[in-house]
């Protein structure tokens, strides 16, 4: 077994922000800001050996979030 942490990625939050967190100890690993709420579960996939996250970032009236009609992506870094 390697020494690398298993992420889940969480967006769906009040401020903006699409985060990574180590599965078995519950430590942020990567945060990145939105340009309004993450309103849906991040997918991820990979193309030509590069891992990519992408979440829908459009915020909800009924939480008062930060409103906008944005799909986000990150390439993520390899180590």
């Amino acid at each position: 077994m390697t020494g690398r942490a298993i992420a889940a990625f969480i967006g769906d939050a009040l401020d903006d922000a699409l985060r990574a967190f180590d599965v078995k100890t519950g430590k942020v690993l990567w945060k990145a800001s939105l340009p309004a709420a993450g309103v849906g579960v991040p997918i991820t996939y990979e193309v030509g050996g590069e891992q990519y996250i992408v979440i829908p970032a459009g915020g909800h009236t009924m939480y008062q979030s930060t409103m906008g009609d944005s799909v986000v992506a990150y390439k993520l870094q390899r180590k």
